[in-house]
């Protein structure tokens, strides 16, 4: 949507708007085997259908990712143009305002398995370690389970810009520009976001390892 006014002949302001809401819902297809039905004692975290993610270094990732829904991203664009003649010079200028929001609930309830070679290695024997036998045995390098998590992700990015196509001669004419659109950092409104700030300690979470931080530290 757009809505152009004429304030006299050689000024013009432009007005325009855009909204896109995406919506998704993600259910992995049931696989034929599971971790947990290869017997694996780890129990479902919550009720929900069958799922594996396993990553076998040199090998095989079986996976059929997780269970998000709702899932929704909306983006809305603002633009507000100012468009002046005068004399030899065009000068436009104006700012685009884009708002992102993204809410998701996700979980991880069946857990991932990574298996890398490391448990098998002997520093004593060059080249030992094999992914595959840390599978047979049952001993994951790395292992991570979840609930249910909420995301409600909201960033605005502020871009004001200024442009002249300036005439200098009857047969040269000069584009000249400056546009600021500067990176900040979307938030997390139910939170906690984790950063990284070197020799800071948590306010929010003093027991947490020097340097990381969460929503609500100072800064």
């Amino acid at each position: 949507a757009s809505e152009t006014h004429t304030f006299s002949p050689n000024l013009l302001f432009v007005a325009s708007f855009g909204d896109a809401l995406v919506p998704r819902k993600q259910a992995p297809e049931p696989p034929p085997v599971t971790m947990q039905s290869l017997g694996a004692n780890v129990p479902y975290t919550q009720p929900g259908g069958p799922m594996i993610t396993v990553t076998i270094s040199g090998y095989a990732s079986p996976i059929t990712s997780f269970y998000i829904e709702p899932y929704r991203t909306a983006v809305q664009q603002y633009r507000g143009a100012f468009t002046w003649v005068h004399s030899k010079h065009m000068l436009q200028f104006g700012m685009d305002v884009t708002r992102t929001t993204q809410y998701s609930l996700m979980n991880n309830a069946a857990g991932t398995w990574t298996y890398n070679g490391s448990i098998t290695s002997l520093s004593t024997l060059k080249g030992s370690g094999d992914a595959f036998a840390d599978f047979l045995l049952g001993v994951p390098q790395q292992f991570q389970q979840q609930g249910t998590s909420a995301e409600d992700i909201a960033g605005t990015l502020w871009a004001p810009w200024i442009q002249d196509d300036w005439k200098a001669l009857p047969r040269l004419t000069l584009n000249l520009g400056f546009r600021w659109d500067p990176n900040t950092p979307p938030i997390d409104r139910f939170g906690p976001q984790t950063g990284f700030i070197p020799g800071e300690r948590s306010i929010v979470a003093p027991g947490a390892p020097l340097g990381v931080v969460y929503s609500a530290d100072p800064g």
